[in-house]
């Protein structure tokens, strides 16, 4: 256990900052029959948001539907309703097909698609430069989540010893090319089949039984100023808390729930629900954590009616476990 801080950057470039500045060492855990010693990761930030392949392919897609409307003007826009499914995933699972090959060639790709919107079909050379230009906005996104992630954990560059490039995004080249720019090329490591390594991960922790706990509290804000605890640091997922009832301060005709971590620093969200504003109205929070490192949070208001209720979901809370 070391204090190398390692940035992740995933397939969907959903970054997540982990350092073991603090990380111990557990002889005394073990996985199978050998002893093992394990090391206790900490996740300094989570940034969540969903940047990956999928917005490559259609940023991609309405590009080449953009050149094919150039030369056929009675063509629909891309997301037109007119534009068939078939056709939208035809177009999307050629650019998926142009992604992986110029991944490892610089060549021109060639595109048929067959009977396209039904004019016939219709050929399509892209040169890499094209390519490299069309998603250059979606990976240009996938760094500033990257950027995101170390701010919220308060690391610079400098901070960073290491960068391990997981999931098939990463395979793209004009990625590894401005990561590498941004924090030199010999801080990267490429797994030799990064395209598995979340899946692979994924078994080898589920083999390990290594289990994911909360690394702060998740918390909804009071009208006094305080916070109160839905779901404690060291809650191990998945988990169900007990049912917790609130009432609102006032005579109002909503009841606000405001999340957040447990010093009030990270905005987890907010939701409103109706309520008729008597000080004997109990509002209800089921409270769960789930096995995918999500957290929902029902808000029930049995005062408005049998079965009245919303959920609120959080998708960026950070977590320590062994491994």
């Amino acid at each position: 256990a070391n204090a190398n801080a390692n940035a992740n950057a995933n397939a969907n470039a959903n970054a997540n900052v982990n350092a073991n500045a603090n990380a111990s060492v557990n002889p005394n855990a073990s996985a199978n029959a050998n002893t093992e010693q394990r090391v206790l990761i900490h996740e300094r930030s989570v940034y969540g948001k969903r940047v990956g392949g999928d917005n490559a392919d259609e940023a991609l897609a309405k590009k080449i539907h953009a050149k094919l409307a150039s030369l056929e003007p009675n063509l629909p826009a891309f997301d037109d309703p007119v534009m068939t499914k078939t056709d939208r995933d035809n177009i999307l699972a050629a650019c998926e097909q142009i992604k992986l090959n110029f991944s490892a060639d610089n060549g021109d790709a060639d595109i048929v698609l067959r009977n396209y919107c039904g004019r016939g079909t219709k050929n399509v050379t892209m040169s890499y430069n094209a390519f490299a230009q069309a998603i250059y906005p979606v990976v240009d996104s996938a760094l500033q989540v990257i950027d995101e992630a170390m701010e919220k954990a308060d690391l610079g560059i400098d901070d960073i010893d290491c960068i391990i490039l997981v999931g098939g995004s990463c395979q793209l080249r004009l990625f590894r090319e401005l990561v590498a720019e941004f924090f030199g090329s010999e801080n990267i490591v490429e797994p030799e089949k990064m395209q598995w390594s979340v899946a692979e991960g994924a078994a080898v922790t589920a083999a390990r039984g290594c289990t994911a706990r909360l690394e702060e509290d998740v918390c909804v804000s009071l009208a006094s100023g305080g916070r109160f605890p839905l779901l404690s640091r060291g809650t191990a997922a998945p988990y169900a808390a007990e049912a917790m009832s609130f009432a609102i301060t006032e005579d109002a005709p909503h009841a606000n729930f405001v999340f957040t971590n447990g010093d009030g620093t990270s905005d987890l969200g907010f939701r409103r629900i109706r309520s008729k504003g008597f000080l004997r109205e109990l509002i209800n929070v089921r409270a769960y954590l789930n096995s995918d490192l999500t957290a929902d949070f029902v808000v029930e208001n049995p005062a408005m009616g049998e079965g009245y209720s919303l959920k609120h979901t959080v998708t960026n809370l950070k977590y320590y476990y062994e491994i």
